[in-house]
């Protein structure tokens, strides 16, 4: 792979990194590399063949809530990358989001029906080493 390409991991369901959101995301950050998975063992043994360091993971929140212990892991393996959690719908899951973000090892959070054009600048932000967190999140936990 290319040195010069940035990497973004999506773990979780594929349903819920629909592929018109990935095709407005290389659009607009041709540079960009997207991979989706919902095994983190096998992305990991990917990464390392291909010596791919991610600049930022997105977590789903049902694999987050589900895979906590592995939080620690992804913070080891990639110590540079972004770690956001994703969530679709409203903030029905508050808990699952307030455990993830407890561990200290994730503090992005981003919806994934977030209006499309704030979607790829709350993208760019953590793909720039950035924060992102919706406010009314914020004011929620």
């Amino acid at each position: 792979m290319s040195d010069h390409l940035r990497h973004l991991f999506f773990i979780g369901p594929g349903d819920k990194f629909p592929k018109p959101l990935e095709n407005a995301l290389l659009r607009e950050l041709p540079d960009l590399v997207v991979q989706v998975s919902t095994d983190w063992k096998a992305l990991v043994k990917k990464a390392a063949r291909e010596k791919v360091l991610p600049a930022l993971i997105l977590v789903d929140e049902g694999f987050g809530a589900a895979n906590a212990n592995l939080l620690p892991e992804f913070r080891e393996k990639f110590p540079n990358a972004v770690l956001c959690l994703t969530f679709n719908g409203e903030y029905g899951s508050r808990q699952h989001i307030r455990d993830c973000l407890n561990t200290g090892i994730i503090n992005n959070v981003i919806p994934m029906n977030l209006r499309l054009d704030l979607w790829l600048y709350a993208i760019q932000i953590m793909l720039q080493g950035g924060s992102y967190m919706p406010p009314d999140l914020v004011e929620l936990l």
